[in-house]
């Protein structure tokens, strides 16, 4: 199960690479106020101002958005559920698929939250984002 999950992740950030030729970008004032607007309408209901809750991880400083953006792009497209522990506290709350989203509202959104959360300025680009979605999915075993 771990190992599919390796796998998985490794083909995600071999397609991320391959679809982001060289330096990244600096985030645009327009990319950052667009995903401002998708996390207002997607993502606060449940992620409020990016602090944890009984249920929700908190976004702030978060590994998983520090690390390749393909993780959390994939997140959002796919959802995620099951217990899991998150700074020592067990989670058991589930991120529905946002799958709904276009590929130019998940690359804003995604470098909206990486900047406000992680600190992380590279803008992600609707492009990568349909890389992304192209890929398989990740299965979720949890």
């Amino acid at each position: 199960m771990h190992g599919i999950r390796f796998l998985q992740a490794a083909v995600a950030i071999i397609l991320f690479t391959a679809c982001s030729p060289g330096t990244p970008q600096k985030a645009s004032p327009q990319t950052i106020a667009k995903g401002a607007e998708v996390y207002e309408m997607a993502c606060a209901q449940c992620h409020y101002d990016g602090h944890a809750s009984a249920a929700n991880p908190s976004l702030i400083g978060s590994p998983t958005l520090q690390a390749n953006p393909a993780a959390i792009v994939g997140i959002i497209l796919h959802g995620q559920s099951g217990k899991s522990l998150v700074d020592g506290k067990p989670l058991g709350g589930v991120m529905p698929a946002q799958a709904y989203l276009s590929d130019s509202e998940i690359a804003a959104v995604v470098t909206y939250i990486r900047s406000q959360f992680a600190g992380i300025s590279a803008e992600l680009t609707p492009s990568q984002v349909q890389q992304i979605r192209a890929s398989p999915p990740r299965l979720n075993h949890d």
